[in-house]
C-alpha cells in the first residue's frame, strides 16, 4: 500500500487518520493512504531547511549536483549520475 504525506526532518509525517488514495481507473480500489501538512509541519520544515542550508552550501555546486542527480535517478532512469 502506498503512503504519501509531508516529509519533515527527513521522515514521513502521518498525523491523524489521513485519507484514502484510490485508483484513478477503479475508484472503489484503495491503493494507499495520504496525509496533509499542517501549518506546524510547514513551520518545522522551514526551520529544518534553514538549519541544513549552511551544510548544503558547503557542498559546492558539484556536490549539490551529485545529490540532485541521485535523487532524480529513481524517477528518471535516463538521468546522468
Amino acid at each position: 500500500m502506498l503512503e504519501a504525506g509531508p516529509i519533515v526532518g527527513g521522515r514521513l509525517v502521518k498525523d491523524g487518520a489521513g485519507a484514502a488514495a484510490v485508483s484513478p481507473t477503479i475508484l472503489a480500489h484503495k491503493i494507499g493512504q495520504t496525509w496533509s501538512a499542517t501549518t506546524a509541519h510547514v513551520d518545522t520544515a522551514f526551520k529544518a531547511a534553514g538549519a541544513a542550508q549552511p551544510a548544503w552550501d558547503a557542498r559546492g555546486g558539484e556536490g549539490r549536483a551529485k545529490v540532485l542527480r541521485a535523487m532524480a535517478t529513481p524517477w528518471r532512469p535516463s538521468a546522468t549520475a
